[in-house]
């Protein structure tokens, strides 16, 4: 099984080492330190360049499940990564080099090869099928007709905020509020209604719960026998 880890909110960076690595001071304004020591396979980090929190799922020694393909694709290569205690690090660090929810994980001592995976881009035929497959053709079809109930009301609008300005500049408020504004509110009602229905919460409820539950980066890290060839490194995102 994975070990999830989180980033702290105002810091957006994840760090993996040794157990026995001490991590240079954290300033964002100046990683050459912690450049040189990723470059070095003494450590290794994904940092965003928005302060932004995100999580990631840390699979050590485990083969990845095949069907994370289907939402995940690969991320800048292979890294070295040293182990010499067999005790792998995992934490989001704030800027003050405070660790957030550190998880030590129990790996073979020596080189390891670390590799990283990233959400794929928004897919629509993959998303349905998903959808579906969660909350059933019934209920997803119900979303995408509600939906769609707002596009329709989108022409109203423009009619009724070009009834506004005529108002506006005419002085003629009558016309607007027996005219564009019933139409404006006619053709937004259903959408409203829908929306906030018990169906439609109900089933937005288990979409986002669906989508928080995954995480935005796979760690994959496993022993390798010969370092030779391998350097390590990090990314920014």
């Amino acid at each position: 099984m994975p070990v999830r880890v989180d980033t702290l909110p105002d810091s957006g960076l994840l760090v993996v080492h040794d157990a026995e690595v001490s991590l240079p001071v954290i300033d964002r304004d100046k990683m050459n330190d912690w450049e040189r020591a990723a470059a070095a396979g003494k450590l290794f980090f994904l940092a965003a360049e928005d302060p932004i929190r995100f999580q990631a799922d840390v699979y050590a020694g485990e083969t990845l499940p095949a069907e994370l393909g289907k939402d995940f694709q690969p991320l800048g290569g292979t890294f070295l990564l040293d182990l010499p205690s067999g005790r792998l690090m995992v934490a989001g660090y704030d800027l003050a080099g405070a660790a957030a929810g550190a998880v030590a994980i129990a790996v073979p001592r020596g080189p390891s090869v670390l590799t990283v995976m990233e959400r794929r881009p928004v897919d629509g035929r993959r998303h349905q099928r998903e959808m579906v497959a969660l909350v059933g053709e019934s209920d997803w079809k119900f979303v995408e007709r509600t939906d769609r109930l707002s596009l329709l009301g989108c022409l109203p609008v423009i009619v009724a905020l070009a009834g506004l300005l005529f108002a506006f500049r005419r002085g003629q408020w009558r016309g607007f509020l027996y005219f564009a504004l019933p139409l404006l509110i006619l053709a937004w009602a259903p959408h409203v209604l829908l929306r906030n229905s018990t169906r439609y919460r109900r089933i937005q409820r288990l979409m986002n719960e669906h989508e928080a539950a995954k995480p935005h980066f796979i760690f994959s890290v496993a022993p390798v026998e010969r370092s030779e060839g391998l350097s390590g490194g990090f990314l920014n995102v």
